[in-house]
């Protein structure tokens, strides 16, 4: 085991769905972060919300910041092919996640 703080992304979804998850997580990772939009308050439950007050999980991540480099990426990127993405996956279900629309700028 390395002592190097271990951190998780959860995506693609703003709430945790699963608490079973999120306890499990927490055993592993010493930080859980989720993207959230700034004008965007996650509908968490009470034991979530008791969990984000210590700073170590659920830890907001606003996307703003990171949208032009990554846009300015993505579109260089797209031509060759060389994107490897889930979200250019053709044969999705439309059900397969919900996403906030100040998650993505199209």
């Amino acid at each position: 085991m390395t002592d190097k703080p271990q951190s998780a992304l959860y995506y693609p979804s703003i709430e945790f769905t699963d608490p079973r998850w999120l306890w499990a997580s927490a055993l592993v990772w010493d930080r859980i972060y989720r993207i959230v939009p700034k004008d965007y308050t996650p509908d968490d439950s009470d034991n979530v919300k008791r969990l984000a007050e210590t700073g170590e999980i659920g830890i907001a991540i606003n996307p703003e910041e990171y949208a032009k480099p990554v846009a300015d990426e993505f579109i260089k990127k797209l031509p060759s092919g060389k994107w490897e993405a889930a979200a250019l996956e053709r044969n999705m279900d439309d059900d397969y996640a919900r996403l906030h629309r100040g998650k993505v700028d199209v």
